[in-house]
C-alpha cells in the first residue's frame, strides 16, 4: 500500500493476509467464591464447550497457577464437558518482613494437554484477604498517629477485577480490634571503608558506606474505639526519621 503525492511515493506499508483458524472450543473457569479469607478454600468449575454450545467430553487439561515455575495438575472433562477442582489457600506468612498487603490475588489457567490448531486457554482469579480487619486509613506525624480500622466485606472484594489500595472493600468500623504499633528511629551509620585520592584537591580523602538500622522508641498494643479508630500522641524529636509499623490482629 502506497501513499502518493504529486506522483511521488511519500509513504508505504504492507500487510499479510492469512487464513484465520478459529478455536474449536472454549474453556471457562468459574470459582464458587471469588474472594476468600486466608486458609479457606473454594471449588472451581471448569466447563468446555464447542462454539455451538455442545460440551467437549473426555478432554485432557492442564491447570496451572501463577507461580514460577508453575505448579500444575491434570484433569479430564466428563461427558458433560465439565470438571471441578479445589483451590486451598495454605499461606502461613507474609513474603515481606516490612510490608504485608491485606489482599493478594491467585490465578488459575487451564490449557489442553494435546497440541491444538489454535491457542485455547481459560483463566480465572481469586482474591485472598489476610484478615477480616484492615486499615482503611493511616496517618502518621511527629505528634499524632491515627489508624481507622474497618471490617473486610468479601462480597465487595469479589466484585473487583483486582484489589487496589483505595478500593472500597469495607462494611463498617472494626470496634475493639487489636493492633500493635511499633515506632522506630531510622539511623544511618557512616562507616569508613578506606581512602581515595581526590585529583581536584590533590589530597587523600576517606571513603564511607552507610548502614541503616532501626532503634525501638516504643511498642504497644492498642484497642480501637467504637468507631474503629486508634490514636496516640507520641513525643518524637524533630529533624529525625522514624518508621511506624502497624500490625493488625484478626482475633
Amino acid at each position: 500500500m502506497n501513499i502518493i503525492q504529486n506522483d511521488k511515493i511519500v509513504s508505504s506499508t504492507y500487510f499479510d493476509v492469512t487464513a484465520y483458524t478459529k478455536p474449536e472450543y472454549q474453556i471457562t473457569l468459574t470459582p464458587d467464591k471469588k474472594a476468600i479469607f486466608i486458609g479457606e478454600s473454594t471449588d472451581i468449575q471448569l466447563d468446555t464447550t464447542f462454539f455451538e454450545g455442545t460440551p467437549v467430553p473426555n478432554l485432557d487439561l492442564e491447570v496451572s497457577d501463577n507461580s514460577y515455575p508453575a505448579i500444575s495438575q491434570q484433569l479430564t472433562t466428563n461427558e458433560q464437558g465439565e470438571a471441578r477442582f479445589t483451590y486451598l489457600d495454605d499461606t502461613t506468612s507474609c513474603s515481606d518482613d516490612n510490608y504485608c498487603s491485606l489482599f493478594r490475588t491467585e490465578y488459575r489457567r487451564a490449557n489442553p494437554v494435546n497440541e491444538e490448531l489454535a491457542d485455547i486457554t481459560g483463566s480465572t482469579s481469586i482474591h485472598i484477604a489476610r484478615s477480616s480487619v484492615g486499615a482503611a486509613d493511616i496517618t502518621a506525624d511527629r505528634d499524632n498517629i491515627r489508624a481507622e480500622l474497618k471490617q473486610v466485606d468479601l462480597n465487595k472484594v469479589a466484585e473487583l477485577p483486582y484489589v487496589y489500595g483505595r478500593a472500597d472493600v469495607w462494611r463498617g468500623p472494626a470496634a475493639n480490634a487489636r493492633a500493635n504499633i511499633l515506632i522506630e528511629e531510622v539511623i544511618h551509620d557512616r562507616i569508613e571503608t578506606g581512602q581515595e585520592y581526590d585529583p581536584l584537591t590533590k589530597t587523600v580523602q576517606p571513603t564511607y558506606r552507610y548502614e541503616t538500622r532501626y532503634e525501638t522508641v516504643s511498642q504497644e498494643d492498642f484497642r480501637s474505639n467504637d468507631q474503629g479508630v486508634i490514636e496516640l500522641n507520641p513525643e518524637l524529636k524533630a529533624n529525625l526519621s522514624y518508621r511506624v509499623t502497624f500490625t493488625i490482629y484478626d482475633d
